[in-house]
This record gives structure tokens, C-alpha cells and sequence, in this order.
């Protein structure tokens, strides 16, 4: 706990905020014992809006000493407060010097794809040929199993992002048989 507190402070000081006001916020996020007692009097609105407000000004005021490129996988799994953060997040980010990218499976829509500074790239389908050679340059050929790497690529379906996950997971597994494949 003592690393974790030290280290808040020294973000925060960092970026100019003052420790005293936003380490509990932080501290609490992030479960260290103790840190809410001294918030226990806000209201679960008011302690949300002052730790979105804080977290904002940290990723604000970071960008502003070194741009800063903030990646968010998996958006289409977020819980509702984590996506009601990025999506305060977004309101401020025109001008600044910060790149959010996330991705996210098709059906899902973030609440800010219709700002003018935000961009929706679709990654095609790769053919079951760039499939194969994705597979074959994460995983050497040698250690293949035929059998596998067709379970793999009908698995993906030719999405690259998935093909990359599914090949490293198959080959952290011990004793994954050509018919299993998670």
C-alpha cells in the first residue's frame, strides 16, 4: 500500500494536481484499504463526477508533457461506469494531444462515434490465405498441427485481432488436442 500511495502522489504531483485533494479518489479506485473513509460522506454521484473529473485531468494533463495514446480493447465489454468515464473522456479531447483508440466488435456503437474528431475504422475479414500466414508468423510451421490451425482459422473467421488471440492462447495451452480449441 505504501508503493501504491507513494506512487499516486508522485502522478499527481506530476500533472499539478494536489495529492491531498485526489489521492483518496485514486486510492480507492484502486481498492487500497482505507482510502474511501475519508469520501464516505459523498454521494455515490458526487464521488463518481469527482473521480471521472480527476482521472480526465490526469489523462488531460499528461497528454499536455508528452502526447499520450490511451488503447482500450474489447469496448463492446466495458462495464457501464468505464464507459460513461471514456465517454467524459471524449468530451475534452478536441485539441489535445491525446489518441484514444479502441476497438470493439461490430454491433457496438460508443456513445461518441458521431463527434467530428472521432474516426470508425472496419478491419475486413482476412482471406483464409493472410489467415494462414498471420497464423504461420505468430506460431512457426513446425510446431503446427494441420488439424488445429483449420479449427483456428474457422474459429476467427478472419478476423486478425482474434486469429492473433486465439494462436497465442493455443500455444500457451498444455495439451491442447487438434479438436480442442477454446
Amino acid at each position: 500500500p505504501d508503493v501504491v500511495t507513494t506512487r499516486v502522489a508522485r502522478l499527481l504531483q506530476s500533472v499539478a494536481l494536489a495529492p491531498e485533494d485526489s489521492a483518496p479518489l485514486l486510492l480507492q479506485l484502486l481498492g487500497e484499504p482505507g482510502a474511501g473513509e475519508r469520501r464516505a460522506a459523498l454521494t455515490p454521484e458526487a464521488l463518481k463526477a469527482r473521480l471521472f473529473a480527476t482521472l480526465r485531468q490526469v489523462h488531460l494533463r499528461s497528454s499536455q508533457q508528452q502526447p499520450l495514446c490511451l488503447i482500450v480493447e474489447n469496448l463492446h465489454w466495458l462495464d457501464p461506469t468505464s464507459e460513461a468515464y471514456l465517454a467524459s473522456l471524449v468530451e475534452h479531447l478536441a485539441g489535445s494531444p491525446l489518441l484514444l483508440v479502441t476497438t470493439y466488435r461490430p454491433g457496438y456503437h460508443p456513445p461518441w462515434l458521431g463527434k467530428s474528431y472521432a474516426t470508425q475504422l472496419t478491419v475486413p475479414p482476412l482471406t483464409e490465405a493472410e489467415s494462414r500466414r498471420l497464423v504461420g508468423a505468430l506460431w512457426p510451421p513446425a510446431q503446427q498441427g494441420a488439424a488445429l490451425v483449420a479449427r483456428i482459422l474457422t474459429r476467427a473467421q478472419g478476423n486478425p485481432l482474434f486469429l492473433e488471440e486465439l494462436t497465442r492462447a493455443v500455444q500457451e495451452q498444455e495439451g491442447w488436442a487438434p479438436d480442442r480449441v477454446p
